[in-house]
C-alpha cells in the first residue's frame, strides 16, 4: 500500500503507517531509492487489570499489570503522564507486567498505560 510521505528539515522521511490485519514486518520504500527499511506491525497492548489499584505519592509500589499483547523490547508503563521503564519495567509474559509506580505530586486517581514500543 501506498502512503504519502514528508521530507523533514533533518532530511529524514515521516510517513504515516496505514493499518494492518495483522501483525508481522514490513518492508518500507522510498519511491526513487534503493534500498528500504524494516517496519514491524504488532497486536495492540491491551490492559485488562492492575493490582493494587492504588499506592502512595513516594511511589515504588510494585504493580501487577494483566492483559493481552504486554510484551516487546521497549516496554513501558505510564501512570498518568508519567512514564516509568527499564528497571521500573519488568515483563513477566506476554500476559503479565511489573511496574513499579512512580514518585508523584498530587493525590488523585491516573490512567495506567501500556507500550510495547517505547510509547512511540
Amino acid at each position: 500500500e501506498i502512503s504519502n510521505g514528508a521530507m523533514m528539515e533533518d532530511g529524514s522521511v515521516e510517513c504515516v503507517s496505514p493499518s494492518s490485519k495483522v501483525a508481522g514486518k514490513v518492508t518500507l520504500k522510498l519511491e526513487g531509492y534503493n534500498g528500504g527499511a524494516t517496519f514491524t506491525y504488532f497486536e495492540a497492548p491491551t490492559v485488562a487489570s492492575l493490582r493494587p489499584s492504588r499506592g502512595s505519592l513516594v511511589g515504588g509500589a510494585s504493580v501487577s499489570v494483566t492483559g493481552s499483547n504486554l510484551a516487546g523490547s521497549l516496554v513501558q508503563c505510564r501512570f498518568g503522564t508519567t512514564v516509568v521503564d527499564g528497571t521500573s519495567v519488568k515483563v513477566v509474559s506476554s500476559t503479565a507486567v511489573v511496574c513499579y509506580s512512580p514518585r508523584m505530586s498530587a493525590a488523585g486517581t491516573v490512567g495506567v498505560e501500556v507500550s510495547v514500543n517505547g510509547g512511540a
